[in-house]
């Protein structure tokens, strides 16, 4: 099971769960992954900022709008690959005042730097 998916199970399940306290080993997972998820949640607003117990328990506050509004509309969190994509050609016609850079290592010519 990857990240996503526990992640999207934990919000399911302890926004469903009787118990306030709750601990890692329900969904089989260790502390610390357990711990990086449910901050993630928060993060992202799902939940009401909970508490760790000594015991390293979760104890769960409720949610927030964001969060209600995530499980209604049956949403997942996913992290989708970054694209990226070069142009070589960049035709600039008319009064240009931007700046276009193209490649690295570029000096940026404008009015600006030019007065300064």
């Amino acid at each position: 099971m990857n990240s996503n998916d526990k992640y999207n199970i934990l919000v399911r399940e302890i926004s469903n769960s009787k118990n306030t306290e709750i601990y890692a080993q329900t969904y089989g997972l260790e502390f610390q992954e357990f711990k990086s998820i449910i901050d993630e949640i928060e993060n992202d607003g799902l939940f009401e900022k909970g508490f760790w117990s000594i015991s390293h328990s979760y104890i769960f506050m409720g949610l927030k709008f964001k969060g209600k509004n995530f499980l209604e509309n049956n949403d997942k969190k996913e992290y989708h690959k970054i694209e990226r994509k070069e142009y070589n050609n960049i035709n600039i016609t008319g009064n240009n005042n931007g700046n276009v850079v193209i490649g690295s290592n570029n000096t940026i010519n404008n009015e600006f730097n030019k007065k300064f």
